[in-house]
């Protein structure tokens, strides 16, 4: 009858949004544990990081081209210009794996600035001859005069820990952030800071 035709299409109608709840309950509960991962990254963020205080961030659109890289100045990585890095760049990275690999890449530098300028002592210099002497060769006036990492060096990091395809994803999303920047020198891949790129440039 018309009215079991009409009781049947109410169920399948009810269990069609009960299932859409469940749904959304699942979403929630997944947005819950990223923001709990945040919040944690947050909490141990290294003290070489400044508080951001460009809460007008969240609508900024990205374009790599525009935005002056002195903008990006040493800030924290906010979630609207992550998520603005396309999908296809940052792979399967999260906000909260971004900020700890920036993290580690920023140890890296700071105990390759330490080594550079132990270097102004010859005899330490001499000590770690092959390391001088490649870095020597790869000094270009596209690294502006700053200090500088080679790739293998972040290679044999933890930022490449999970695979080539991480490791790649995380360079390529923290160059789209103008956090780095690459310089080919000698066939090399090297990479510089772009908090350190002198603003007159």
């Amino acid at each position: 009858s018309s009215l079991e035709n009409n009781l049947g299409d109410l169920d399948e109608f009810l269990d069609t949004e009960l299932q859409s709840i469940s749904r959304l309950q699942e979403l929630e509960e997944v947005g819950n544990e990223q923001h709990k991962d945040i919040m944690e990254v947050k909490k141990n963020i290294p003290s070489f990081f400044k508080p951001s205080v460009l809460s007008d961030r969240t609508n900024t659109s990205y374009c790599a081209t525009s935005v002056p890289m002195d903008e990006f100045d040493d800030s924290i990585i906010e979630m609207a210009e992550f998520e603005a890095v396309p999908k296809s760049t940052r792979s399967r990275l999260t906000l909260a794996d971004t900020i700890q690999h920036y993290a580690t890449i920023r140890k890296l530098y700071e105990r390759k600035e330490e080594t550079v300028a132990s270097w102004k002592d010859r005899s330490k210099a001499r000590k770690s001859a092959v390391e001088y002497k490649e870095y020597q060769e790869l000094q270009s006036e596209d690294h502006y005069g700053t200090v500088f990492l080679l790739e293998k060096e972040i290679r044999s990091s933890s930022v490449f820990e999970s695979g080539e395809s991480t490791g790649r994803a995380v360079l390529h999303t923290l160059r789209a952030l103008h956090r780095l920047k690459l310089v080919r020198a000698n066939g090399e891949s090297t990479y510089i800071l772009v908090k350190n790129i002198p603003k007159s440039t």
